[in-house]
């Protein structure tokens, strides 16, 4: 992992992160909506979030582009804010948000061999040349799950107004009570279904989120290195989670670096009917057969191919012009 990315300590609250590859901020974040939902906050510019450090204790932390080297390839800096407790305390915080943000950007990925790949392809050829690849998702599975759960079935609005209602019941940040840390396990089933129903709004989807609660409660879920799991058992793992079924588990192990499993689901039905299939809606086979041309990044290439030809994944700022000019 060393050599995809170098950190380096700024200052007490500070931490730069050097990309060795291709990576621009913006489209690694536009790529995927959790930058909608809390505890993100996305200005186009800064990625903000609130998260519990080692201790228990909320910090607000951030990370943006601190120098564009070129179009498609940018330097991150990370800023903790102030936290008490002395000078470990702090560099205990600037490391352990230091490492939030490698997780949530996905910086271990070594995406060079896709980006040979989309070198062939017109549909992928922007993807290296804009830094775009990653893709963004949150530091816990349980955080992504929880999400995931509140997206199935529904139109993706109504999930992100969901999702909004249930980052209400998590834990506020002690300087700013509009800033909250995600719920936990515990918290979610301290609310109970009626609550969960009526207030958040989970319809249907209530009590699977407190049966999925009690598995990572229980430590049955969330330990495994899902990483380090084939896709199959990647796979196996998210389907078998309380509400999620296979289309949203495809979906899950790609957070997760498994890129050659794409989902198939109406609104990639409803993509390839409109780009590749001339108005006549394709089988389930035939977009998979489609895809395979991008192997082993099925699943990533159709992800690139899908937000660069609808315009949500949005490329940085431009390289700098160089002289005075």
């Amino acid at each position: 992992m060393a050599d995809l990315f170098q950190l380096e300590c700024v200052d007490e609250f500070t931490t730069r992160i050097k990309p060795r590859d291709s990576f621009r901020l913006s489209p690694t974040v536009s790529c995927h909506g959790w930058y909608q939902t809390p505890p993100f906050g996305w200005d186009g510019h800064t990625l903000t979030r609130v998260d519990a450090l080692p201790s228990g204790r909320l910090v607000r932390w951030e990370v943006r582009e601190e120098r564009v080297i070129s179009r498609g390839k940018a330097e991150l800096a990370v800023r903790v804010e102030p936290v008490a407790g002395g000078k470990k305390a702090r560099e205990v915080a600037r490391e352990f948000t230091a490492s939030l943000a490698v997780n949530c950007l996905n910086l271990e990925w070594n995406l060079q061999p896709f980006y040979r790949l989309a070198r062939r392809f017109p549909g992928l050829r922007q993807a290296p040349l804009i830094g775009a690849g990653r893709i963004l998702h949150a530091p816990t599975v349980w955080e992504d799950c929880s999400k995931a759960l509140c997206g199935t079935n529904i139109q993706w609005k109504q999930a992100v107004r969901i999702i909004e209602h249930l980052g209400e019941m998590g834990t506020p940040h002690s300087r700013d009570k509009n800033l909250r840390g995600w719920p936990t396990p515990a918290q979610i089933l301290a609310v109970g279904e009626k609550k969960l129903r009526d207030v958040c709004r989970l319809g249907y989807r209530a009590p699977y989120l407190l049966l999925m609660a009690e598995r990572f409660a229980a430590g049955e879920a969330g330990q495994a290195d899902l990483a380090k799991l084939s896709t199959a058992e990647c796979f196996k793992f998210f389907t078998s989670l309380p509400g999620l079924g296979p289309s949203t588990a495809s979906y899950l192990v790609q957070l997760y670096g498994h890129l050659d499993r794409m989902v198939v689901d109406s609104s990639v039905r409803g993509y390839v009917r409109d780009h590749y299939t001339n108005g006549k809606m394709p089988t389930d086979d035939e977009i998979r057969a489609l895809f395979e041309r991008y192997a082993p990044f099925q699943g990533l290439g159709h992800w690139m191919e899908w937000g660069l030809a609808s315009g949500w994944i949005t490329p940085g700022e431009p390289e700098p012009k160089k002289g005075g000019g």
